[in-house]
């Protein structure tokens, strides 16, 4: 499996017995992963260069088994995953996080070029907002930074979202910890702290079936919300005088999409002139995913007595 394309351009100028040379590289780095022990050949390919064709070689890879006191590879010293749910419905709104684990060993320098691609979905998540914990998995100690982020299927079918996050940081004696070698006179916190800090592309991805909604019992005025609501009605008061108008509010509290709740169509009645509502959307902030909308409507009483608001 090929994945996690990137390109990269640099540039150069050098002065050689007074005269100006430049040199620019175009670089294209693709990850490896083998599904299996075993010989692979990575294809050739072509590329067009200022009109000239040039020709990339096929190489071999030669995957072998790999030795049961091997130190641990750089993947799993440093790592991304993906958690969502399995199956979601279409227009079903839940989480998705990212998760970068980070062993004990690896000191983080920095977080760059965040990019995430999702086209079946509307995804809301803010690269600059994580939490941290600690975990532990196969015998070690990770530190776990971890994103949250809306998703909401726009698409039925297996759909994909893929995350891609460059990060600096500094493995203390790699050389030493990935070859399983050690120096015979030992190590030292000097080896540690001079060690350079490397530029690491990191990708994961997940993929996630989406089912079409169920036609059984679908509403007819039905509008593609979907998720787990309740509402409440009321006025922001209880007698007014005839032609003076109150505030009619229609509160939705829940979890689901909610940029798809459209406001309700109150029923036409000849004791309320009514206006167009203004709509709000908030975090409740009693439980995670869950979102208040309400809907606010002008109406002016057009008779005198006790009535009732609109359905």
């Amino acid at each position: 499996r090929l994945h996690n394309g990137r390109n990269s351009r640099s540039s150069q100028t050098r002065i050689v017995n007074g005269k100006k040379e430049f040199q620019v590289t175009n670089s294209s780095r693709l990850s490896v992963t083998p599904p299996a022990v075993g010989i692979y050949t990575l294809p050739g390919f072509q590329i067009n260069v200022d009109g000239q064709t040039l020709q990339a070689p096929a190489a071999t890879l030669q995957v072998v088994e790999r030795a049961e006191d091997a130190a641990p590879t750089l993947n799993e010293l440093i790592f991304l995953e993906v958690e969502t749910p399995e199956r979601l419905y279409l227009g079903e709104s839940s989480v998705a996080q990212l998760k970068l684990y980070l062993a004990d060993s690896i000191n983080l320098n920095g977080i760059g070029n965040f990019n995430s691609r999702a086209d079946g979905f509307s995804m809301n998540m803010d690269p600059n907002t994580y939490s941290e914990n600690q975990s532990f998995q196969k015998g070690r100690n990770y530190k776990v930074l971890t994103w949250t982020a809306k998703i909401t299927p726009l698409s039925i079918g297996e759909q994909s979202i893929d995350y891609q996050l460059d990060v600096s940081a500094r493995i203390p004696n790699q050389r030493n910890a990935l070859s399983g070698r050690r120096s015979p006179f030992g190590g030292s916190l000097f080896d540690d702290f001079f060690e350079p800090a490397q530029r690491l592309p990191l990708s994961a991805n997940k993929n996630i079936q989406v089912l079409p909604l169920p036609s059984a019992g679908k509403p007819a005025d039905f509008d593609g919300a979907v998720g787990q609501f309740s509402i409440e009605v009321f006025t922001d008061r209880q007698e007014t005088r005839l032609g003076e108008p109150i505030m009619y509010s229609v509160k939705l509290s829940g979890k689901g999409n909610f940029d798809r709740i459209q406001a309700p169509s109150l029923k036409d009645t000849p004791e309320w002139k009514q206006y167009s509502p203004q709509s709000l959307t908030e975090a409740s902030g009693d439980a995670k995913n869950t979102s208040v909308k309400r809907f606010d409507y002008v109406m002016t009483p057009t008779r005198a007595g006790t009535i009732a608001t609109p359905a």
